[in-house]
């Protein structure tokens, strides 16, 4: 009797173990850096390099029950786990059983216009969508939805540039990743109202626009009588206070009056226009046609006569500052002291556009 309950007792704990292996598999997981098991609740986050970084190559050997719970290494011993490849690897996934995930907004490397971003995501089978934003102060995965096969909804990004990463894990644990980089200008392009030349006064080619904007696509010169010629500026730079100028050819225009104004564009299609000035055109300068002087001791008598009438007639010494003669006239007859010595003068004639001629002399006192 002692007998048969021994061998009773040997078939009941053979059957409860063979019942135990047949209810709970182990598996082996790899796991990149940041993932979790289970996925939905994790219980181990494979941690490879810094806290949150997310970034370091390589990947965390995991044991796992089917429920995706951690457990001991002995139990998945012999095992390789699935982005292994090697020779003596077996289970390598294949990418018809990885997620095949679709993104249908954002668009890689596009700005947006709101710091409110649409996201649209598919996937061919009910999976945990994930995202990550590198360029956040904490660059974590974040649940779009669990056991879905699309999200739609808006996630808002930082201003600038946006580095982000879209994960699909589908139920047999398998992953996809997607990198964008998703840009937001969310300012719209503002002129100071600061362009040259300013309204009313003479212009003699030279346009400049001052304006804000971080992210410039194009400056655009609008000009004419009437109908206007439309010159896109080069080279114009992004931020604040910045400055962009153009020179154009106003011949065809000599002695008119005529109108313009500068059109910023962001890189997002948004617009701005300045305010239209009226200048009129003076691109000849005023030429010396004859220079004379006479010395009287120290004394310096100037006789200097231009071919128009001059906004102003004046003299630079070299290294110092430039000093009036004579304004708005064609001939100016102008006497100044000097200290004794030896000089170096630039005379100048320059009309209301800014367009001059100039001569240069020595004398000596």
């Amino acid at each position: 009797m002692e007998n048969k309950t021994k061998i009773i007792f040997i078939l009941s704990l053979s059957l409860i173990i063979i019942m135990s292996l047949s209810v709970s598999a182990y598996t082996k997981l790899c796991l990149l850096d940041c993932e979790g098991t289970p996925v939905n609740n994790p219980r181990y986050v494979c941690e490879l390099g810094n806290t949150n970084s997310c970034n370091d190559d390589g990947y965390c050997e995991v044991c796992v029950t089917d429920s995706g719970n951690p457990t001991a290494p002995y139990r998945c011993a012999g095992q390789s786990c699935g982005i292994l490849d090697s020779e003596d690897d077996t289970d390598v996934v294949n990418e018809s059983d990885l997620p095949v995930l679709t993104v249908n907004s954002p668009i890689d490397n596009t700005y947006y216009s709101s710091t409110g971003v649409f996201f649209d995501l598919e996937v061919d089978s009910n999976s945990l969508l994930e995202y990550k934003n590198s360029d956040s102060t904490r660059p974590l995965w974040r649940n779009l939805c669990n056991d879905c096969t699309s999200y739609t909804g808006k996630i808002r990004l930082n201003e600038g540039l946006n580095h982000i990463s879209l994960k699909a894990t589908n139920s047999n644990g398998l992953s996809v990743e997607r990198e964008l980089v998703v840009g937001v200008d969310s300012k719209k392009p503002r002129i100071n109202g600061k362009t040259y030349p300013e309204n009313k006064k003479y212009a003699d080619g030279t346009f400049s626009v001052t304006y804000d904007e971080n992210n410039v696509k194009s400056v655009t010169l609008h000009y004419g009588i009437g109908d206007y010629s439309n010159v896109q500026l080069e080279n114009c730079p992004s931020g604040k206070k910045q400055i962009c100028s153009i020179d154009i050819n106003l011949s065809d225009y000599e002695g008119q009056s005529l109108d313009y104004y500068f059109t910023v564009e962001d890189v997002t299609g948004r617009t701005v226009d300045s305010k239209r000035n009226t200048v009129k055109v003076d691109t000849i300068a005023p030429k010396i046609i004859d220079l004379t002087y006479e010395i009287v001791r120290r004394t310096v008598t100037f006789d200097i006569t231009t071919d128009s009438v001059a906004r102003k007639i004046t003299y630079i010494e070299y290294g110092g500052k430039e000093k009036t003669l004579c304004s708005r006239t064609a001939h100016c007859v102008k006497k100044r002291t000097f200290k004794t010595g030896t000089y170096d003068l630039i005379i100048i004639a320059k009309d209301d556009a800014g367009n001059f001629d100039f001569r240069e002399i020595q004398f000596t006192v």
